[in-house]
């Protein structure tokens, strides 16, 4: 019944039925007789899809920008602050119920709260605004106030950037707002894949913090396809979102 329910499943989850009906249009479409480049180009999607879907594609997209940054060994013995990038926040759930809520990424607002515990007295930064052009007055800021607060993070010790938009105003306006010294330390949180990214905009901003890179989703060497065709093809989404961002952001100088 085990693996019955299994079978079940891969056959029916939503993303695999996606990609089937993909690979059986394309193909379909070529024997009614549509040729030339648009055949061509619905043959080469679905070739990509059943790569990333049956290969380590996704993986090695992905996996090199999650070792390129490793937290430090020991760790720091003194933190004067840490910040917290945004794109965990679930803002319109703050919107609709008034409740903080939490985005696939949410293991950043949780390391940087393991780190406040570890160092009582360092600054805690939440930075994040709006990255939705449609919705610009909700921000990422106020779901991480409301969720720092509820967990008991004393309102004193944080500063909240809520009008950054991108890592790169992340950057500008979380230095702006903690006004690091010289000589102070700071740890930078943020999703090991964004990471990369991220240090690129900091020190560009003339800011050198600590890495501290969490929300880690590739498996390296332990690889193995997935029944649910949606889960590589979403790595793969990440992976290249990112690799396009950094070279995006080394063309406009922000890196």
């Amino acid at each position: 019944m085990f693996y019955f329910a299994k079978l079940v499943w891969a056959l029916t989850v939503p993303g695999n039925l996606f990609l089937a009906g993909l690979i059986c249009a394309t193909w379909m479409l070529g024997r009614r007789g549509l040729r030339g480049v648009r055949l061509h180009a619905l043959r080469a999607l679905s070739l990509l899809a059943l790569a990333i879907w049956f290969t380590p594609l996704a993986e090695w997209t992905l996996d090199p920008l999650e070792q390129w940054y490793r937290a430090p060994d020991p760790m720091p013995e003194h933190v004067d602050g840490i910040v917290v990038l945004g794109g965990w926040e679930n803002i319109l759930q703050l919107a609709a119920h008034g409740q903080p809520g939490f985005t696939p990424a949410a293991e950043r607002f949780f390391k940087g709260v393991t780190l406040a515990r570890r160092y009582p007295h360092a600054k805690i930064v939440f930075s994040g605004g709006s990255g939705d052009p449609l919705r610009p007055d909700l921000s990422g800021g106020a779901v991480a106030e409301r969720a720092a607060l509820e967990i008991g993070i004393p309102r004193g010790r944080l500063l909240i950037e809520r009008k950054s938009r991108d890592t790169w105003e992340n950057a500008l306006l979380s230095k702006k707002l903690a006004d690091p010294r010289e000589g102070e330390t700071w740890l930078l949180v943020t999703s090991a894949s964004h990471m990369p990214r991220a240090m690129g905009c900091f020190r560009k901003a003339g800011w050198r913090v600590v890495p501290i890179p969490c929300d880690y989703v590739s498996t390296g060497s332990e690889w193995m396809p997935a029944i649910d065709a949606s889960v590589p093809l979403g790595r793969f989404q990440k992976g290249l979102h990112e690799w396009v961002g950094l070279a995006g952001y080394w063309v406009t100088g922000r890196i």
